[in-house]
């Protein structure tokens, strides 16, 4: 025990010591170019500085450790501490500095006192599991964080939660964590370097992630990383959590649309049971949605890439929907996106397979309108196969349906057919219609659902964008519903506000579908479509190949 308030220097080089303890109420000053101090270092009380450009280390084995249990410890630039052993501490301080670094090759615990990384690196490169105990978070979060360990259990978040402010670098090693024992990037954190050798196996959470931003996590299972992202985000500001799972789980993959592909894709023939990814977003309402970025590898059993989609879970259907996909890859691996956007609070996500079929019926539009008492629904085809009829359902809460009609389709045609069905005995409030379009042997799906709302017989604004995706070339308006009247402006702008494309529009041009004329040239990606009318606005996002 040395208790004096001179340089501790008398120890520099001396592996042999089996333990060292600072106490008092002095300074204490590592010295410079310091070799081996000792195998356990503790100290309580006094205060004790590391000179720039020193190199200490600390044990040699893992009941070695370096703890702080009072007083105070502060590294200057340039220091580099190596502990062979824990890292603890349980009272007093601790200061970091920019340059500096502590590499740990065992466990980290940190119960009580003030810790300020303060730039310093923490370097986890022990051979066996490491483990992380306390609350790395706030004013004691880490800065920038390397996982190097070469050890088949890699690194745990043991207790309490990790915040990184800087670089989190996945060298080599998987990170384990759960949802009370957590992994936090916050607005300024980030990572790197992940790959089939480190990653994320449990959740792992990124803070105040952009608008319409692309953001990836480093997540896997079980010797497979299968990284996931949000793409083209409608809210930002949010933060988001993901998580992989090596199976549907609870989720269960035989439990899938196959006849009525409400999403606007063809059915799917099957789900892939080996992955499922979930995905939380803290943000509520409307704009809370984004597209989803999955990988795909050699685990699957995949007879055609072509076929590969996005699937998401609905929990109110109970069952697996087809959300389309956009891939990036080859056989042997790639990533797929999907093509619908998401709203979000926690969703599962994983992949199934869609053979492309010849659709029984091309939908142009659909829409309702009020004509005095009644609603007017109209809609087209651009071609039709098989179609014997289409059934005519409403809804008050736009959930459960019934039929109050139907008018007959035209068997096969590759021609533009109109069809309309009046409803003259609309409910009071909102009215929710869908089509079920009917072949000749039976077989349906549904359209998409319109509504009008008669509610003091006040007109709701509703405007539909189509297709979507689309090319500059090729993007049309309808107006579903709104004042007949009043003009509509309407305009493309992208996340940054540039303006594409500006016009006014009497509603009489807008009761069919109306091509805009757009002059600029728009770059592949998500725009927002602002239509307005009177003291009305809907933003429609519209996504450009």
């Amino acid at each position: 025990e040395y208790n004096g308030s001179s340089t501790f220097s008398v120890l520099s080089g001396i592996s042999q010591i089996r333990k060292v303890t600072l106490s008092g109420t002095g300074v204490r000053t590592m010295p410079n170019n310091a070799l081996s101090v000792c195998d356990t270092l503790i100290i309580n009380g006094p205060t004790v500085a590391f000179n720039s450009g020193n190199s200490v280390i600390i044990g040699d084995a893992d009941t070695d450790r370096l703890e702080i249990q009072l007083g105070s410890v502060s590294l200057a630039n340039a220091t580099n501490v190596v502990i062979n052993g824990d890292f603890i501490m349980s009272g007093g301080s601790f200061t970091g500095a920019g340059g500096t670094s502590i590499t740990i090759t065992d466990d980290i615990n940190f119960s009580g006192g003030t810790l300020d990384i303060n730039n310093t690196d923490i370097i986890l490169n022990g051979t066996t599991q490491q483990l992380i105990d306390g609350n790395f978070t706030g004013t004691a979060s880490l800065q920038n964080l390397t996982i190097n360990n070469s050890s088949s259990e890699g690194v745990r978040v043991n207790s309490g939660g990790v915040e990184i402010d800087g670089l989190l670098t996945l060298t080599d090693g998987l990170v384990n964590t759960d949802a009370s024992r957590t992994l936090t990037l916050t607005s300024t954190g980030d990572w790197t370097d992940a790959s089939t050798a480190s990653y994320v196996t449990g959740p792992i959470t990124k803070n105040d992630v952009a608008v319409a931003s692309t953001y990836e996590f480093p997540v896997g299972k079980t010797e497979r990383y299968a990284p996931a992202a949000i793409a083209n985000i409608g809210l930002g500001g949010e933060n988001w959590t993901a998580e992989y799972f090596t199976s549907t789980g609870a989720f269960s993959e035989s439990s899938f649309d196959t006849s009525d592909p409400g999403s606007g894709f063809n059915a799917l023939s099957d789900i892939i049971s080996q992955d499922r990814w979930e995905i939380t977003g803290s943000g509520t309402g409307p704009d809370n949605d984004a597209q989803i970025r999955l990988t795909y590898g050699t685990h699957h059993t995949i007879v055609d890439i072509n076929d590969l989609r996005v699937v998401w879970w609905n929990t109110a259907q109970n069952r697996w929907e087809n959300q389309g996909g956009t891939i990036a890859g080859d056989a042997s691996g790639g990533t797929i996106v999907s093509e619908n956007f998401i709203d979000f609070s926690t969703q599962q996500f994983g992949l199934g397979q869609a053979p492309e079929i010849a659709l029984p019926v091309e939908m142009i539009y659909f829409t309702a309108s009020l004509d005095d008492g009644d609603a007017v629904l109209d809609w087209a085809t651009a071609s039709e196969l098989n179609n014997d009829r289409f059934e005519v359902e409403r809804s008050v809460d736009g959930v459960n349906f019934e039929s109050i009609g139907q008018v007959s389709g035209n068997g096969t045609t590759d021609i533009q057919q109109d069809y309309q069905y009046i409803d003259i005995a609309p409910r009071q409030g909102l009215n929710y219609y869908r089509l079920k379009q009917v072949d000749f042997d039976g077989a349906f799906e549904y359209s998409e659902i319109v509504f009008v709302d008669f509610t003091d017989r006040k007109v709701q604004f509703k405007a539909i964008a189509y297709p979507n995706p689309t090319s500059k070339d090729e993007i049309n308006i309808r107006l579903s519903t709104g004042d007949e009247l009043a003009p509509v402006e309407i305009q493309i702008i992208d996340f940054n506000g540039r303006v594409f494309y500006a016009n006014q529009i009497v509603p009489d041009e807008l009761s069919n579908n109306y091509r805009l004329n757009i002059n600029e040239e728009l770059a592949s990606g998500v725009y927002l479509v602002l239509v307005r009318q009177r003291e009305q606005t809907q933003q429609i996002r519209l996504m450009i190949r």
